[in-house]
């Protein structure tokens, strides 16, 4: 036990600007760690439409990622600073439970992120993004899960519909994905 008399689980207990710079952090290595695996497998690289790549648009995410970061990074930097220079505060229990829930969002929001990534490509855009957006609506709780599903829906098509007919992306899955064939279909018969 520490002489000051605070409880042994207390010690490590970050505070919110340690807990900011540590995620600052964990998004720059996850930003920079874009720019090498963008072509990871060397594959050759041929310009499409305008000059444009596969590989210019996670080469411009991985950029703007590293930015964001970088600026979360200094905001986490000053709000530590000042946290310093104040007097500690005590922390009740709703402030507690508050900060359990914060860390079970972050971490689930990463893991539906992670799950996105691997299901995209054998379930396809169309019926992936549904079902990531209706399960990170209910992850924070935004609504009634009617209106969430009708959000995710509605949401999923106009971003498929931007994606895919308008940016001219190859977002189809593998033998999986059955929306995205029905999709283009109906875009056919209507005339577009």
């Amino acid at each position: 036990m520490p002489s000051d008399g605070a409880p042994q689980d207390k010690i490590f207990a970050l505070s919110d600007a340690q807990k900011d710079l540590l995620t600052a952090l964990c998004i720059l290595v996850f930003a920079l760690g874009g720019f090498f695996f963008i072509n990871s497998e060397g594959a050759s690289v041929y310009p499409g439409d305008g000059g444009l790549t596969w590989r210019t648009l996670p080469f411009i995410y991985s950029g703007l990622l590293t930015g964001l970061s970088l600026i979360y990074l200094t905001q986490s930097f000053h709000k530590m600073r000042a946290e310093d220079a104040g007097a500690p505060k005590a922390r009740d229990a709703a402030e507690e439970r508050t900060e359990r829930i914060v860390w079970v969002r972050r971490i689930g929001s990463l893991l539906l992120l992670l799950a996105f990534a691997m299901t995209l490509k054998v379930f396809g855009f169309a019926t992936v993004v549904p079902i990531f957006l209706f399960l990170l609506f209910r992850l924070y709780q935004r609504g009634r899960w009617q209106t969430d599903l009708m959000l995710s829906i509605g949401g999923g098509f106009l971003l498929w519909v931007l994606f895919v007919p308008v940016l001219k992306m190859n977002l189809k899955g593998g033998a999986l994905d059955v929306l995205t064939p029905i999709l283009l279909k109906a875009l056919k018969a209507v005339g577009l």
